[in-house]
């Protein structure tokens, strides 16, 4: 139910967790029951963190309605989808990389669709852009190839995040990366201290 590399670095009693849970799954699936079946995913993901596996799991069984009730409670877990940025009332992850959104003078920061974003914003404009405006964007776009660059070393790709100066966008993205693998234990503790080094009080 969720890949074999998830398990190398689980915790045990989570592992024992997740176990159970997909074992209950599996039997609650051959019945046919997928009522029961979203209920047991809730009742887990209201005691636990949720692998990212298991809340598309959840939204499958019945997608509107679930997608509509649960997202803000997904996107707690680091579970991040343009679907529930959609619908989520916390509206917390606006600078992700690999997001696409709307290039706006007064907040730019490094992200996959800088340059299309720029674009459409000089074609819509009334007036060319600012020297300072341009310079940032420049700034900017030179941040998110370099952090793109080194996106397989996870202390350089924090440390690309961090020389960006903008804790929203340091936090919200590594939250998200967090929420693809909730096993990196690495990642954790340089969140972690991360934290405590800025005294920054964030909900788990």
């Amino acid at each position: 139910m969720l890949p074999s590399k998830f398990y190398e670095n689980v915790d045990p009693i989570y592992y024992k967790l997740i176990k159970d849970l997909e074992k209950d799954l599996e039997e609650l699936e051959k019945k046919g029951n997928t009522e029961n079946y979203k209920n047991v995913l809730i009742a887990f993901s209201e005691n636990y963190l949720m692998p990212k596996e298991l809340w598309d799991k959840l939204f499958r069984c019945d997608y509107h309605n679930t997608l509509t009730k649960f997202a803000d409670h997904a996107y707690y877990q680091f579970y991040v989808s343009k679907d529930i940025l959609t619908v989520c009332s916390l509206r917390r992850y606006q600078k992700l990389l690999n997001f696409k959104k709307t290039f706006k003078t007064n907040d730019i920061y490094p992200h996959s669709d800088l340059q299309n974003s720029l674009r459409q914003y000089e074609k819509n404009s009334c007036a060319p852009l600012s020297k300072s405006i341009i310079q940032e964007y420049n700034k900017m776009l030179n941040y998110y190839e370099r952090i793109k660059s080194v996106e397989e070393n996870q202390d350089e790709w924090f440390k690309a995040l961090m020389d960006v100066g903008d804790e929203e966008f340091i936090e919200q993205n590594v939250e998200h990366r967090l929420g693809q693998n909730l096993t990196n234990k690495k990642l954790w503790m340089l969140y972690i201290n991360y934290l405590k080094s800025r005294n920054t009080q964030v909900f788990f």
